[in-house]
């Protein structure tokens, strides 16, 4: 909202799956955290 980050996490189909906001400028979901969001969102 203030200039922090955020990440989504969007399907082929443009549906917002998940969704993150940091709360200070380095706060981003880590690499290992994504890819189990992401075969979450497989199944």
């Amino acid at each position: 909202m203030l200039g922090l980050p955020a990440d989504f996490l969007i399907d082929p189909g443009g549906r917002i799956l998940a969704h993150r906001y940091g709360r200070h400028a380095n706060d981003q979901w880590e690499v290992d955290e994504l890819l189990l969001l992401a075969a979450r969102a497989r199944t």
